[in-house]
């Protein structure tokens, strides 16, 4: 039962070659793995969340939607027992978040959007020359 990144990284290779004796090399590839996925999942959380509070705060309205939201959900309870407030149940109920949270992804994705395209001709965008059949990468 692998109940992390860690535990299950470790699994896979026990499972690969029935031991755990692990050479520099392969703890160096472990150690980067584990740090690439916590980054990449830090970094995104906080791009979701910094973008969703700007977008907000710019729209008063949908603020005052999602703190009634709250409120409807969680009420006053959560200030006597933060620790036993949030649950999967409840946020469940947070479908104005929930639209809220999607809308923030699809204005601002934390992850590159690479689509690339190749130029037809000869073209000018904001002052930068891109010729005919080179390839730009959108994100």
């Amino acid at each position: 039962d692998c109940s992390d990144m860690l535990a299950y990284i470790l699994d896979f290779h026990f499972k690969q070659r029935g031991d755990l004796n692990l050479d520099q090399h392969t703890l160096d590839l472990i150690r980067d793995h584990c740090l690439s996925l916590m980054g990449a999942g830090i970094h995104s959380t906080s791009c979701l969340l910094n973008f969703a509070l700007y977008n907000l705060s710019c729209k008063p309205e949908f603020l005052k939607k999602v703190k009634a939201e709250l409120q409807e959900v969680f009420g006053d309870e959560w200030r006597s027992h933060p620790d036993k407030m949030v649950t999967f149940d409840k946020i469940s109920k947070l479908k104005y978040l929930t639209r809220v949270i999607d809308e923030t992804l699809r204005l601002h994705s934390p992850l590159p959007m690479l689509v690339d395209f190749v130029a037809k001709k000869n073209i000018e965008l904001d002052g930068l020359m891109i010729k005919k059949d080179t390839s730009v990468i959108v994100s």
